[in-house]
């Protein structure tokens, strides 16, 4: 395990890796934990794109992977929370009337059933990570179903099928009656005629896909 310090800010950090390698039979898995640095000024978000924060986190996770010796024929599995954000500034651009970052630690954002539908395509860091990775040489972490390589031309577009997990409240918009949960196939009429419930986000910061397990082209197709 390890921890990072925050070249930018130049102090340490909480944030770390725990690294695991087993040997099963004759094949080695390398399972990797990480926490990478966290969005602490949302206004500082949206003045850049791609942000100094993602820029940070793009430069953790490349040393992670160099540290743990991944590589791409290996099994290697990287989860945690990454703290991958939306491009906010990009995001209340493109839509004025539902986000607004209104201040350093809150974002006035109407969170509806068809977030992830409208948002995801604004959940570009580890399209950008990965982008740089095959300019290097370095190692690529991919999501499960995305097509590897193959999709570098098309930004490795997200695999998220489920709603957003960071910064829930615990809670839900409870409809009446509750049905069921929201899911990634939820639309506008099932929370109004089906009384689907719609988790509940702190209005602090923009909701984002930061919980992920990625692995190498290796552990993918085992």
């Amino acid at each position: 395990g390890g921890g990072f310090v925050n070249r930018r800010m130049h102090d340490s950090s909480r944030k770390g890796c725990l690294h695991v390698k087993l040997k099963v039979d004759d094949e080695v898995i390398d399972l990797v934990n990480v926490h990478l640095l966290h969005d602490s000024d949302n206004l500082e978000s949206a003045a850049h794109k791609p942000s100094r924060y993602a820029i940070e986190r793009g430069d953790m996770l490349r040393r992670v992977t160099e540290a743990t010796r991944l590589s791409r024929e290996g099994f290697g599995l990287v989860c945690g929370d990454f703290n991958f954000r939306l491009d906010l500034g990009d995001v209340a651009e493109a839509n004025p009337m539902d986000v607004q970052v209104t201040s350093s630690s809150s974002v006035n954002a109407f969170i509806g059933a068809d977030f992830w539908h409208r948002f995801r395509p604004f959940d570009r860091e580890l399209a950008r990570f990965n982008a740089a990775q095959a300019d290097t040489g370095g190692v690529m972490l991919l999501e499960c179903g995305c097509g590897f390589e193959s999709d570098l031309s098309a930004g490795f577009p997200s695999q998220t099928r489920w709603p957003p997990t960071y910064p829930l409240t615990g809670g839900t918009k409870m409809q009446d009656p509750p049905v069921r949960s929201a899911s990634w196939d939820c639309t506008k009429e099932d929370v109004q005629q089906k009384g689907v419930n719609i988790p509940t986000y702190s209005p602090k910061r923009m909701p984002a896909w930061c919980d992920r397990v990625l692995g190498t082209a290796g552990a993918w197709t085992r």
